[in-house]
């Protein structure tokens, strides 16, 4: 995370970056955590749907309601990365950037982007699931065969796969 992530500047322990390694094994938890949480969403995601084609409702309301705690713990851990990011003054673009490196600005840049796009398409993910839970839990909607679950669930794997292609490549490249 944050500054141990794998940019070509990352700083070493020792010497002036030292400052921005932090504790490495906390920050991989932390963000093996999160991950391991939008997997498990699409997990519930996928039930849901599958309950909802054999119409069983309860399971596919729970699994509905438990695809949006997963995913909005995601962004509560992604919010926790970003605000010490903040802290450490590793937000690219401002005056007072904590890394000088050209390319640790580049990779900065990047990471924000990334997963700030990503988190956009996560919370448009969270409106579509938990309007579904809402509507089929007050029965507004009937969740049988509805191509409203199936569309959902398909754009929720969508988010998920995204996440599958950026965490190896913000966080793991580099480490080998």
């Amino acid at each position: 995370r944050s500054a141990s992530r794998a940019s070509p500047s990352t700083p070493s322990t020792s010497g002036p970056g030292s400052a921005f390694q932090g504790s490495l094994a906390s920050r991989c938890a932390l963000v093996s955590r999160s991950s391991r949480q939008v997997a498990s969403s699409a997990t519930e995601g996928a039930v849901a749907a599958q309950a909802a084609e054999a119409d069983m409702r309860r399971l596919t309301i729970w699994c509905l309601g438990a695809t949006v705690v997963l995913g909005l713990m995601f962004l509560v851990f992604k919010g926790f990365e970003y605000a010490e990011d903040i802290e450490k003054h590793l937000v690219p673009g401002v005056a007072d950037f904590a890394l000088k490196q050209p390319a640790a600005q580049i990779f900065f840049a990047l990471y924000w982007i990334m997963t700030a796009i990503h988190a956009i398409h996560l919370s448009i993910g969270l409106g579509l699931v938990g309007r579904l839970a809402i509507s089929g839990a007050l029965r507004r909607v009937q969740l049988r065969e509805n191509p409203q679950v199936e569309v959902t669930a398909l754009y929720w794997h969508l988010v998920d796969v995204i996440w599958i292609i950026l965490y190896p490549l913000i966080y793991l490249m580099g480490r080998s």
